[in-house]
């Protein structure tokens, strides 16, 4: 992004404004302990970037419209209750830790809800709301355990790249700029052995060397399985086919079924792709698997191509 001296200075202060009240929220609670404990040992030392804090400002902004609008709505009929924190202790092997959350809305002390803006691609690639689902559970114990048992909990995804035409042709897109999502509520029980579970491991890490730390999952990861793709020849722009879960013998099994292709012709095997290391981790200099992935990289660089002159 060109340099903007105001825009700067604006981030600048907008990326130091937020703190936790306890040990851990509930976001830092289902995020990777990997992620969490270098966080706290290296954020400090994080220079965010103004084009990776452009997503969360546009999401404070609509939290902050939606929330000052229910304001003036509670006047006439006071049934919201905005923006508050809870926090509660928990013990974990001998060891006490406050997990905190702030909600966004509460309707009639009965219904949660949770404001997020969202790329489309959230809804086709993670259907099930994983994240949202954990996260709203955390929120509904804590208030549980303030003398509040809410009946639903609910997400207003607000998507920022929705188009009518795509809503039209796919069914799997969302079919409204903003939807409500009605999640599941768990039990009590389920909640608490949820929240136990995840610290359990984030204190465990808190002493671990950064080596150490547990390898996040492919799935933390947002990790791309490598494709093979069955080129024509050099100069092909597009590939004849791509093969996204498959084995290389099935596809040189395939490339030897299908007609044009010639001694020019090749697999190129497109090696996975960790988007969320490489684009939304913001302490990756400093993990030790993120290195060692991009040593990998370079060596063996993006793509490994087979020529198909001796294979078919």
């Amino acid at each position: 992004m060109k340099h903007i001296q105001i825009i700067e200075d604006a981030f600048a202060v907008y990326g130091k404004q937020y703190s936790s009240l306890g040990d851990y929220s509930a976001t830092t609670l289902i995020s990777p302990p990997r992620l969490v404990q270098l966080g706290k040992r290296y954020g400090d030392k994080v220079e965010n970037s103004v084009e990776s804090q452009i997503a969360s400002l546009v999401g404070t902004g609509v939290h902050e419209k939606v929330e000052k609008l229910l304001h003036l709505a509670n006047v006439k009929n006071p049934d919201y209750m905005l923006e508050r924190s809870v926090v509660h202790p928990f013990e974990v092997d001998g060891e006490t830790r406050l997990v905190a959350g702030k909600f966004d809305i509460l309707r009639k002390k009965k219904d949660l809800f949770d404001i997020k803006t969202a790329k489309t691609w959230k809804l086709i690639f993670d259907p099930d709301m994983v994240d949202w689902h954990e996260q709203q559970n955390i929120y509904a114990y804590l208030l549980h355990m303030r003398g509040i048992d809410v009946e639903t909990i609910n997400i207003l995804a607000f998507y920022l790249d929705w188009i009518e035409s795509n809503a039209i042709r796919n069914k799997g897109y969302p079919q409204a700029p903003i939807v409500q999502y009605n999640l599941k509520l768990w039990s009590h029980e389920e909640q608490r052995e949820f929240i136990i579970g995840k610290l359990k491991k984030h204190v465990a890490a808190e002493d671990m060397s950064d080596s150490e730390l547990p390898v996040c999952t492919a799935e933390e990861m947002w990790e791309r399985p490598p494709t093979y793709a069955i080129m024509k020849n050099k100069i092909a722009k597009r590939a004849n086919r791509v093969f996204k879960n498959a084995t290389f013998a099935e596809v040189l099994e395939a490339a030897r079924g299908m007609k044009g292709l010639n001694t020019e012709s090749f697999i190129e095997s497109r090696h996975n792709v960790r988007t969320r290391c490489e684009k939304y981790c913001a302490i990756n200099s400093y993990c030790n698997v993120y290195q060692d992935y991009q040593a990998r990289k370079q060596n063996i660089g993006l793509n490994t191509i087979y020529q198909l002159g001796g294979l078919l």
